[in-house]
Order: C-alpha cells, then structure tokens, then sequence
C-alpha cells in the first residue's frame, strides 16, 4: 500500500511537471508582452528622438505629392512636429494624451488623443507597464487574445486576436527584439481595415527606430514615412513641447 502511494505521488508530480511545461511554451498574453517590451528596455532605450521626415502621399497607387516634416520626440508621452520648416508655424504637438494643431503659430485646435503608434512604438519602454496597459486596453485591444506567426519572415507575437480570421484590433510585435512591427485596426464608420507597419529597424542608442513606416486603407498604400537625419540626443530643452513656445521652439 506503501509503495502505490509513492508510485501515485510520482505520477501526479510528472503530471505536474508535463502541464507546467506546456504552460511555459503557451503565447503570452498581451499583459506579458508588454512587461518583457518595458523589462528588455527600460534602462537603455532613448529618452529623446529628433528626426526629418519625407511625408509621401499616395492616391490610386502612385505618389501623389510629399511633403517635410520635422520631429521631436521625448518618451514618454511628448511629441513635437513641424510641417514644412521650422520656421513655417504650422504643425502638431502630442502631449499627455491630447492632440494640439497649430497654424500660423496659433492653437487652431486641440481634444483628447492616445496615439497607439506612439504608445507601441516608443512609450511603452519609459512608463510602467501598467500604465500602457491601461492605454492600449481604453484603445480598443484585446490583450487577452494572443497568438503567434510570423511577419515578414521573422517571428512575432500577435496581440488582440486569437488567430488568422481574428479582424480584431490588433498589434504585432517582433519576438526576438520585442520591437512593434505592425497595427491593424477596423475603421467603426467605414468598415476599412487600417494598416501601419513599422519597417526596416535600425539601431539608435540603446532602442531602435523603424525608418520606413507605411499607412494602408484596405491594403491600398496611402501613406509612406522616409526618415532621415536621426539622432538620439541626451537632452533636449524641455520647453519644445510647450504649448505656448511652438513659434520659438528648435531643434
């Protein structure tokens, strides 16, 4: 009788063992994906990002016009764009979750906005996990919902659906590098499927930055983003982001 106890103990410990490791090789969940994005980076990514960008407008297939824009970004949560110049008064700021449109050095206008390629592209390594949960959560996502593929030959988590079929919002991320490759999004008034992907990382710093961005409306390119002049630098002069130094702010 002895020894069937210990012959049952084993099995239910192999048992144990055997589901424990299939656990362990099960997708992650969202929740999880975004603490091992912030874990991997949080003490080497970027504080501050300054860029040029070529803005490439597309109709019916072909490139319709372009124009330059001029960015500043501190993480987390702070973004600066000139459209033009920086001299031509006309432009953007993100800051705390708001939008500010500027033209002719005046605030034109201004609501409330979580930019989600804000959030999965740079934020997510510079406050708590929490706090980007909480966001990605009031933006539509599933982080529930996970399952795993590959994306342009490279293994990634998918975070918002639970499989191909799966039309959910959704957001893609690179499994090696823990960096956000791609967005999927159903627009509510037209039923389009909004694409982003995040293309050709390079190194910057401690992080990374994709150089190449694309914007599809029912996979028909609209939108092409071409960075270039890419610094990270250590500091930046706070007051850029202000609302009241838009005209006077340079970088």
């Amino acid at each position: 009788m002895k020894n069937s106890k210990v012959v049952f103990v084993s099995v239910v410990v192999c048992l144990v063992s055997f589901f424990s490791g299939i656990a362990q090789g099960q997708t992650p969940s969202g929740k999880a994906v975004i603490k091992q994005m912030y874990e991997r980076y949080q003490d080497s990514w970027y504080d501050y990002l300054t860029f040029k960008q070529e803005t490439i407008y597309y109709k019916d297939g072909e490139a319709d016009r372009s124009q330059w824009w001029y960015e500043a970004l501190g993480v987390p949560g702070q973004l600066v764009i000139k459209f033009d110049s920086l001299d031509s008064g006309t432009g953007v700021i993100f800051r705390q979750d708001s939008q500010y449109v500027f033209q002719k050095n005046k605030l034109v206008r201004q609501g409330p906005r979580v930019h989600d390629l804000l959030v999965l592209g740079f934020d997510v390594y510079g406050q708590s996990p929490i706090k980007t949960i909480e966001k990605l959560a009031g933006r539509g996502f599933d982080l529930t919902k996970t399952y795993e593929t590959e994306w342009q030959g490279r293994p990634v988590y998918v975070v918002g659906a639970s499989g191909e079929n799966d039309t959910s919002n959704q957001f893609w991320i690179d499994k090696e590098h823990l960096y956000f490759v791609r967005l999927l999004r159903v627009n509510a008034s037209d039923g389009a499927v909004q694409e982003v992907q995040f293309n050709n990382y390079e190194r910057v710093g401690g992080g990374w930055v994709a150089p190449i961005v694309l914007f599809f409306s029912n996979d028909e390119l609209v939108l092409k983003e071409v960075y270039s002049k890419i610094e990270a630098p250590e500091n930046l002069d706070a007051s850029i982001f202000d609302l009241e130094n838009f005209q006077q702010a340079r970088w």
